[in-house]
């Protein structure tokens, strides 16, 4: 949130002032075990994330509305109850992926919930209406 936040008003309106074109982003966010591992030499390398979930964030990227995040069933299912309803089911005939050992697909959700300002997370409770 903080970070779709940070580009739908910081950064974009910082473009708009500087008469720089506004460009489009999409998130996906996952969670489960990856391995992070820097490759390469010194002074020439870079840190990787590997693993499903790292690789079914990616694709959840490109399956994001516009300006949008897309969550995996994994962080989904750990997330608050109160933040369910925020959860609108994605389908897409290019996601393939199953439960691992389950044979059963694997879901993700278009998280639905409008950003808050800064300021109104330090009043946030999950326990009424925003």
């Amino acid at each position: 949130m903080a970070i779709r936040y940070i580009m739908l008003v910081e950064i974009q309106n910082l473009m708009k002032k500087h008469n720089l074109p506004v460009f489009d982003f999409r998130i996906g966010i996952d969670m489960g075990e990856v391995l992070i591992s820097r490759i390469g030499v010194r002074n020439m390398n870079f840190i990787t994330v590997v693993g499903s979930a790292a690789n079914r964030a990616s694709k959840l990227q490109s399956l994001s509305r516009t300006n949008g995040i897309s969550i995996g069933e994994n962080l989904a299912e750990n997330l608050n109850e109160y933040l369910y309803q925020y959860l609108d089911e994605g389908s897409d005939p290019d996601w393939q992926w199953e439960k691992t050992g389950t044979g059963k697909p694997y879901r993700f959700f278009h998280y639905t919930l409008d950003y808050l300002k800064p300021k109104e997370w330090l009043t946030f409770r999950f326990d009424k209406e925003i």
